[in-house]
């Protein structure tokens, strides 16, 4: 459980990186605030609330916005991904009762289990806006389906290569920069 509180609280700060925007940080303090001790049930659903929240602000209307997409939609994402693996899958030997991502997840378990939230600010897209290798163009280009967030120098390493030389480039680090990016 302890893990859970820690990813949760490390999701919300790198999503919320200024100063200004960490009103999240002022609910938890309310909640502690009006507490003789501390209940970690009763912490993790506060911190749960305060995700989901955060997430419900987020208007379908912006999951298509390319570059400008909320950063906080990568990192809920993420974490929901994490949740999953950590409850679901790590641990587990048996495919046949996994699910197809489940499955996915198994087989990438080494990048899952090192998995940390990181200060990753570049909007990545998978199938490239311009590629150098002959792939095709992708007709949606700006869904969130073909982006990831990734850190700036990874995403200067990347540019215009198509889907395979990103694979291939994924497949040889061991750095974990998105989860959504290692399942794709």
């Amino acid at each position: 459980e302890s893990k859970d509180f820690v990813m949760l609280q490390s999701m919300l700060h790198v999503s919320f990186p200024g100063n200004n925007y960490k009103n999240w940080l002022q609910d938890v303090l309310k909640f502690f605030e009006t507490k003789s001790g501390i209940d970690k049930h009763a912490f993790l659903a506060i911190l749960s609330t305060i995700a989901n929240t955060e997430f419900s602000y987020i208007k379908a209307s912006q999951y298509n916005l390319g570059t400008h997409t909320p950063r906080y939609l990568f990192n809920y994402l993420d974490y929901i991904l994490w949740n999953e693996y950590d409850k679901n899958v790590k641990g587990k030997y048996i495919k046949s009762n996994l699910s197809e991502v489940q499955r996915k997840m198994l087989l990438c378990k080494d990048k899952f289990n090192s998995f940390r939230f990181t200060q990753n600010n570049s909007v990545e897209h998978v199938a490239p806006q311009n590629p150098i290798d002959g792939s095709p163009a992708v007709r949606q280009l700006n869904s969130f389906g073909n982006l990831c967030l990734i850190s700036s120098s990874t995403n200067s390493r990347l540019i215009n290569l198509g889907f395979d030389g990103k694979k291939e480039y994924f497949k040889s680090t061991k750095s974990v920069e998105s989860l959504k990016q290692t399942l794709i």
